[in-house]
């Protein structure tokens, strides 16, 4: 099992990844929001380089702003533009399948949320 930590967005990010490794965190969750880790105030070079350093891993953890699922098309288009954009992470580590639906590897009909207990 690994265990992370969300960071906080009032804190230097390259601070908060120091402090989760030091304290034996295995990934940061990181959320996207101001002040201190809003999109225009991330460095991304210095952000990427830091996880490789520490060997952090990452998940995304989008602001609760972002209209992700509203019933607007271009709310959602734009919100996923915006999350994509704001990234640390090179475009091919990045997987978009949740949101757009369009997944790298074929999924069976057979396949249901039981079939890797039988």
């Amino acid at each position: 099992m690994k265990i992370g930590m969300m960071n906080n967005p009032r804190f230097d990010l390259c601070a908060e990844i120091a402090w989760a490794k030091k304290n034996g965190f295995d990934y940061l969750d990181l959320t996207l929001e101001p002040p201190a880790v809003q999109p225009g105030k991330i460095k991304i070079p210095e952000v990427k380089r830091a996880l490789q350093d520490y060997n952090l891993g990452i998940v995304g953890h989008t602001a609760y702003y972002l209209p992700i699922a509203s019933p607007y098309d271009t709310l959602r288009r734009s919100a996923l533009e915006e999350m994509v954009r704001a990234r640390p992470q090179s475009s091919d580590s990045f997987c978009l399948a949740c949101y757009s639906g369009h997944y790298p590897v074929h999924i069976s009909s057979q396949v249901d949320k039981f079939s890797l207990e039988r």
